[in-house]
C-alpha cells in the first residue's frame, strides 16, 4: 500500500471514529434512525423528518432505509420537533473524506454485530487495522459508533434536558446497585417526555428523585448563591445513568457521582448527582 494511500485511510478512520463522539460530546446527539421501511418506500418517516432532511440524510443498507439525524432542541425545551441534520453534515467530506454512507453503514454493521444493541465496546487494534486501514471504514464492529434508533422507539419522545455536560467519578464496589436495576429506571421514565424535577437550593438538601430495586438516583446543589431552585430533566438522568453504566458497569454493578450545571431561577446552578 502506498504511503499516501495509507495516510488517507488512517485519517479517514480517525475522523470516522471521532465525529460521532464529538457530536455526542457537544450534546448534538446525532443518531441513525432506522425507518423500518424498504429502500423504495416513499417518505417513510415524514412524521419525524422534513422532505429536505429525508432527501439529504438517507442511505440504503441491506434493503432498508436509514437516516443520519439529530434532535432539534434547546436546553429546557420539551416540545416535540422534527429531527434535523447534525452540524457539519454538508461538509463531512472535508474531514478525511468521510461520507454519510461511511457513518451510517458502519454504525448499522456495528449494531448488527452487537446483536442489534447499542453500546458495543471499541474495536480491537488488529481489527481496526485489517478492516479500516486495509479495506474500508464500514467493516469493523465498533467503528464508527453512532447510536441506532428503530423508528418504533421514537413513539417515546426525548425527555426534558436542563443540564450541561457532567463530570463522572466511579464509586463502584461489591455492594453497589445492579446495572440492570439502574437501567430499569431509564425504562420507567423514557416514555414520559415531560419528566423533570425542580429542587430547592437553600440548605443544599439531598433529594432521592428515582429508584428501582437496588438502584437510587439523587441530586443536591453544590453551593448556595442567588438561586432559589434548579431543574433536572428526565433526559439528563437517562444520559447520566447510561454513561455511568457504560463507563463503570462492566462488572454488573455500578455506583457513581458527578457535578453538572443546570438551569435555575437566576443563574446556572452547580448540581451534585449520585447513583447509589
Amino acid at each position: 500500500m502506498l504511503a499516501s494511500t495509507l495516510q488517507e485511510k488512517i485519517t479517514k478512520t480517525i475522523f470516522g471514529f471521532g465525529i460521532p463522539h464529538l457530536w455526542r460530546f457537544s450534546k448534538s446527539y446525532a443518531f441513525i434512525l432506522e425507518s423500518g421501511a424498504d429502500c423504495n418506500a416513499h417518505r417513510p418517516v415524514l412524521e419525524y423528518l422534513s422532505d429536505d432532511t429525508m432527501d439529504k440524510a438517507g442511505v440504503c443498507v441491506n434493503g432498508r432505509k436509514y437516516y443520519l439525524v439529530m434532535p432539534d432542541w434547546e436546553d429546557g425545551q420539551c416540545e416535540w420537533t422534527k429531527f434535523v441534520l447534525p452540524p457539519g453534515f454538508v461538509s463531512l467530506s472535508v474531514y478525511g473524506g468521510v461520507t454519510k454512507e461511511d457513518l451510517i453503514i458502519g454504525s448499522v454493521n456495528t449494531w448488527v454485530a452487537n446483536g442489534r444493541r447499542n453500546g458495543v465496546p471499541l474495536a480491537g487494534r488488529p481489527d481496526v487495522f485489517d478492516s479500516n486501514i486495509k479495506k474500508d471504514l464500514t467493516s469493523t464492529s465498533g467503528y464508527p459508533r453512532a447510536w441506532l434508533v428503530p423508528e418504533l422507539s421514537l413513539r417515546r419522545h426525548p425527555g426534558c434536558s436542563h443540564c450541561r455536560i457532567s463530570t463522572f467519578e466511579d464509586q463502584t464496589n461489591g455492594g453497589s446497585p445492579l446495572v440492570s436495576d439502574c437501567l430499569q429506571i431509564i425504562r420507567n421514565i423514557e416514555g414520559d417526555a415531560s419528566t423533570d424535577w425542580t429542587h430547592l437550593v437553600a440548605g443544599k438538601p439531598h433529594s432521592e428523585v428515582l429508584k428501582f430495586g437496588s438502584c437510587r438516583f439523587g441530586i443536591e446543589s453544590t453551593y448556595i448563591g442567588l438561586n432559589i431552585n434548579f431543574r433536572v430533566g428526565g433526559q439528563d438522568v437517562i444520559d447520566i445513568i447510561n454513561d455511568s453504566a457504560q463507563k463503570f458497569g462492566g462488572g454488573g454493578r455500578v455506583a457513581a457521582k458527578g457535578v453538572m450545571e443546570c438551569s435555575s431561577s437566576s443563574n446556572g446552578q452547580g448540581v451534585l448527582w449520585g447513583i447509589y
